[in-house]
């Protein structure tokens, strides 16, 4: 490798290594947000916290990387264009797609690594992943009773109190509903005061309550309800404990998940693909076979169609006609139902084979997209010569976005089964690609048509307010 390769090379590791961090930080924010419900007031451990955002960090990276190559050479070949490097490189007789070439084989490394981690590193990190998701979704909020408040996390109970003291165990006007039987409001304890804390192990929370009543009403009388039993007792001082293993978080097997198409490796991929072909044929045969016979031959020898000849002869031409019409409507309605039915079955079988085939897909264009979205950064870089990360990341924002959103269009398309797979995963691909090389022509031509100036200058002149 000749020294002003490696040069371009370390140049390019650089914002590589930065813009990487960068948009893993974004996107991890982004997906906190969309989570934030789920996280707060769990009480997590901070290993789990850790451990959650470790496996969420990992399944972010395919979809990191893309963006991060398409910042890194807008950035390195601006840098290059804005310091004239481009240019006394062109004036040694090193071309554009020479200067290119070594960044070229390194990013389709990447590319390489980049297949390697969707289709092994990033099934085991989503399994994981929606496991943990899963379980702290499922997990109760911690325990936060809150003064004036009814509380209802406590399985069969509510809980209220008017006021906490500052030390945070002292409580007023405590109200505690016994609804374990399932019978309403027929048990009450009510006390002036009483102290609130956990035991030592945090398996329970006990109330020692002071000065009150505890009321309850027998409902196996319900024949009579206004002479049911009830029961009024007075106490000085009552101990409840409530049991908090239900605020504990679960955790579930980490096979939870192995069966879902994103947890799935391309060898797994592609025998859940041919099993589901199977089953789709089998299916089509059935339906078939059953439409065939139930709509059509026995609607022809069906008892129920059968009209006695005395019947006939008592009814008019026009009333005849009517009957006829009337059953073979309720007849043809009753078909299509059931057609209407095996057709929403059969679309969502197909709906679902070209779910997997969308995950089969995009084990190779998310790596392909590296390579796509390097042809057209760098020599966008090149020609609009701007370097640092205000500019590079603009025009990086708004083609990601671009790129992305038409991807999500030909996925929905996909899903909806409107496209085969492999044209809806691919069409932000037959888009970009022809752009990318239209870029990687005017830059090797030195073209100014990105140029501000020029673009200024041609303004201008339009408005005849230029030379």
């Amino acid at each position: 490798m000749k020294k002003i390769h490696k040069l371009i090379v370390k140049a390019f590791i650089g914002p590589l290594i930065v813009t990487f961090f960068i948009s893993m930080l974004v996107l991890l924010m982004q997906f906190l947000w969309k989570y934030i419900d789920d996280l707060m007031g769990k009480g997590l451990e901070l290993h789990l916290i850790l451990q959650f955002l470790w496996y969420t960090s990992l399944t972010l990276v395919p979809l990191a990387l893309p963006i991060t190559v398409l910042l890194a050479s807008l950035m390195t070949l601006g840098n290059l264009g804005e310091h004239y490097e481009l240019v006394a490189a062109k004036s040694s007789g090193i071309s554009l797609q020479k200067l290119m070439r070594p960044l070229f084989v390194f990013v389709f490394g990447i590319a390489v690594v980049a297949f390697v981690f969707s289709n092994n590193v990033f099934p085991y990190a989503f399994q994981r992943y929606r496991t943990l998701l899963h379980d702290i979704q499922m997990t109760k909020p911690a325990l936060n009773i809150v003064e004036g408040e009814y509380y209802s996390l406590i399985d069969g109970f509510v809980i209220r109190f008017d006021r906490k003291e500052r030390d945070g165990q002292t409580i007023h006007g405590v109200k505690i509903f016994d609804h374990t039987e399932g019978t309403g409001n027929t048990r009450l304890t009510m006390a002036r005061s009483g102290i609130m804390r956990t035991t030592s192990d945090e398996q329970w929370l006990q109330f020692t309550l002071f000065d009150g009543h505890s009321y309850s009403e027998d409902v196996r009388e319900w024949q009579n309800r206004h002479r049911r039993p009830f029961t009024r007792v007075q106490f000085e001082e009552q101990v409840i404990r409530f049991d908090l293993s239900s605020f504990e978080m679960n955790r579930s097997e980490e096979s939870l998940f192995q069966n879902d198409r994103r947890g799935m490796r391309l060898g797994q991929l592609e025998k859940a693909i041919d099993s589901l072909r199977e089953l789709y044929a089998v299916r089509v045969d059935e339906i078939q076979r059953l439409v065939s016979q139930h709509h059509f031959f026995q609607t022809f020898y069906d008892d129920s169609l059968v009209v006695e000849p005395k019947r006939l002869l008592n009814l008019s031409q026009e009333s005849l006609l009517e009957s006829i019409l009337e059953l073979a409507f309720g007849q043809a309605s009753s078909v299509l139902l059931d057609i209407q039915h095996h057709v929403r079955e059969l679309q969502n079988r197909e709906a679902h084979i070209n779910n997997h085939e969308i995950e089969w897909h995009r084990k190779f264009a998310l790596p392909f997209a590296c390579i796509l979205l390097f042809l057209i950064g760098a020599p966008l870089g090149a020609i609009v010569r701007r370097g640092g990360l205000g500019m590079p990341i603009v025009m990086g924002v708004i083609i990601f976005i671009a790129y992305f959103a038409i991807s999500i269009i030909g996925e929905q398309s996909v899903g909806t089964t409107a496209l085969p797979a492999w044209r809806g995963m691919w069409i932000s691909t037959f888009i970009f690609l022809p752009i990318g090389i239209f870029l990687l022509m005017k830059a090797t031509m030195d073209s100014a048509f990105l140029d501000e100036d020029v673009w200024r200058r041609k303004f201008l002149k339009l408005f005849g307010k230029g030379d």
